[in-house]
């Protein structure tokens, strides 16, 4: 068998060094369930959306709120076990400087969160945000009735 190139070794040693150090970076950061500061794998996690659908929708109708990977630490960590699901994750309306906390809920063993919430009677035409955990917002607009 031939030797390894001595001048190979060193350039791949460097960038397998850097790649796995991006992988476990915690620059960003998310909080668990239980308010915790979740830092395995965050800088290479990409963050949870929630996604509402209808977007636009009067007070106190019914919107579907979802959100996948909501997960105690990150999937492409390459960990044994896979992450924790999320637990007891608020869904936060925001308008103004208004918040209400629509329902409290628990991600499925996959990570995925998926529920129907009711737009507050009291919300006022124009916009806002319904958040899911610590997934990112997805906008709303409140319309008149």
């Amino acid at each position: 068998m031939g030797s390894a190139r001595p001048g190979l070794v060193a350039p791949i040693g460097l960038l397998l060094s850097l790649t796995l150090t991006a992988c476990q970076s915690s620059s960003g950061g998310h909080t668990t369930g239980n308010g915790q500061a979740s830092t395995a794998g965050v800088a290479a996690c990409a963050a949870p959306q929630t996604v509402a659908k209808p977007t636009t929708v009067a007070a106190g109708y019914v919107v579907h709120v979802r959100a996948t990977d909501m997960v105690d630490g990150c999937r492409d960590t390459n960990l044994a076990a896979s992450p924790a699901p999320a637990k007891a994750q608020k869904i936060v309306w925001r308008q103004d400087s208004r918040q209400s906390v629509l329902d409290t809920v628990d991600a499925d063993a996959t990570g995925l969160i998926d529920a129907d919430v009711t737009i507050p009677e009291d919300a006022s035409p124009g916009e806002a945000t319904i958040t899911i955990g610590f997934a990112e917002s997805a906008r709303i607009t409140v319309t008149a009735r």
